[in-house]
């Protein structure tokens, strides 16, 4: 006995001024039989360990591969070949700790470590992926073949005065005096044209993503390269209508280490800094508070009492206190792995949909726009296409401008999206102006329309009635 507590007492030096130290203990070398890594192991006198299979830790964030294979952090190895490879490594930084260095460099690497095709510039904020070339407009932009309709019906003085009637009844306080007397003079035919264009565009976003891993399925490079963003098949709903899809690029996702918590699954307390103790503050650390003591019966004895330190009744005299955020561990669950240590990592591909609508009236009358566009019309021509030549065969050339203007605005203005589909129409107003005479006013009114309405905007008797225009109306 003597001598084993000999033999222990010699595992222990004293060291002046610091505490008793252990002395370095023999160590054990073991060699693998498969020719792995060789491992040596600490242990104590007469200490033989058990056999020991090990096995390599996947990599870490900045940890490469040494050969054409590359690691990923789930513990696969995947080929180059299938698009995948590492992108940078995180190096310690000049004056800083090695966690310290890790953090600094982790919010633009975190994200960035791997390259896949067609995602190279991708990061953990959203990223616009630029649409391909586009595609040769379909056909040769002939007029022969394109050709549209735009017969303008003619109207009589009978249908004129009718219409005119019928306007002015609907005027309670104007005369129908002017409307039944007045002479037609002449009656001018033409047209005004509506036309619209409508463009609808698909645009894709790309970023990197990150969910807790709690064991789903993980769609990665091992089931084949990740296609590229504008090869990611996805239907749209209904072209000419505005909406969203988000998907995630197949086979992108690999589950790598928490940032955050390095794998550990909780944080150091942010209130006390991983010590599990706060400073009291009744006591501000002391552990003592001042009390006065209650002696006397009478108030003037109370206010006289001696003022003695004793101890702090929160701490307990030790000045510190439980936290009461962590209530004691020093470390919380980590929210970004919800304490699982470990994350899923993938793209995501947002596919937007956006239709864009430009509009022109072509009018020579003194018609307001605003009811050639919500007046009935016939569609004197109409085309859709994934891309429309400007239309260059109407009468009108004002109408082969605003085509050919719109077109080039919508080209110019959605060069960062791909247009899946254009529609374009020219919508045909007759519009009639009529030269009349009545006593001693002369002027114009217009018919527009299919339903024959009418625009008079100086008719002569719009007094109260048909009486006076300076008598008011008291007709309610």
């Amino acid at each position: 006995m003597a001598d084993q507590r000999q033999s222990r007492k010699n595992d222990y030096e004293e060291i002046p001024g610091q505490v008793i130290m252990m002395k370095t203990l023999p160590s054990f070398h073991y060699s693998l039989d498969d020719g792995g890594t060789a491992v040596t192991i600490p242990g104590s006198r007469g200490f033989v360990p058990p056999p020991i299979l090990l096995q390599r830790s996947p990599p870490s964030y900045g940890e490469t591969s040494t050969s054409r294979q590359v690691a990923n952090l789930d513990g696969h190895v995947q080929s180059e070949d299938q698009g995948v490879r590492p992108k940078s490594s995180l190096l310690p930084v000049a004056g800083l700790s090695s966690e310290e260095g890790y953090k600094s460099q982790l919010s633009s690497s975190a994200f960035d470590e791997f390259i896949i095709e067609g995602y190279e510039h991708v990061t953990y904020e959203t990223t616009l992926i630029k649409p391909p070339p586009p595609e040769p407009i379909s056909g040769d932009g002939d007029s022969s073949s394109r050709r549209g309709n735009a017969a303008v019906p003619n109207i009589d003085d009978l249908t004129a005065r009718d219409a005119v009637l019928s306007y002015v009844s609907q005027n309670r306080c104007w005369g129908l005096a002017c409307a039944r007397e007045m002479t037609i003079m002449d009656i001018t035919a033409s047209s005004a044209f509506h036309y619209n264009l409508e463009t609808c565009t698909e645009k894709r976003t790309a970023v990197w993503i990150h969910e807790p891993y709690t064991g789903q399925v993980i769609d990665s490079a091992d089931r084949g390269p990740s296609p590229k963003p504008w090869d990611v098949l996805v239907v749209p709903p209904n072209p000419y209508r505005e909406g969203q899809i988000v998907v995630e690029v197949p086979h992108s996702a690999r589950v790598v280490n928490c940032y955050d918590c390095s794998t550990m699954g909780r944080r150091r307390c942010w209130s006390c800094f991983g010590n599990g103790e706060i400073q009291c503050n009744p006591c501000n650390g002391t552990g003592k508070i001042l009390e006065q003591e209650s002696g006397g019966a009478s108030e003037a004895q109370r206010a006289n009492a001696p003022v003695i330190p004793k101890a702090c009744y929160q701490c307990g005299g030790g000045g510190k206190r439980r936290c009461v955020v962590c209530l004691g561990p020093g470390q919380l669950p980590c929210k970004t792995c919800l304490a699982r240590g470990q994350l899923k990592l993938s793209l995501q591909l947002t596919v937007s949909w956006r239709l864009y609508k430009s509009d022109r009236i072509v009018e020579r009358t003194a018609v307001p726009e605003l009811l050639i566009r919500s007046v009935q019309g016939r569609v004197a021509f109409d085309e859709e296409k994934a891309a429309v030549w400007p239309i260059n065969f109407f009468p009108d050339e004002a109408v082969n401008h605003a085509s050919r203007e719109l077109l080039d605005e919508h080209r110019a203005r959605l060069s960062s999206e791909k247009t899946i589909a254009q529609r374009q129409s020219v919508r045909m107003v007759p519009v009639h102006q009529v030269a009349y005479v009545w006593r001693n006013y002369r002027g114009f009114f217009y018919i527009y329309g299919y339903d024959n309405l009418v625009h008079f905007p100086d008719y002569p008797q719009k007094a109260c009635c048909g009486l006076s225009e300076l008598l008011s109306c008291s007709i309610q």
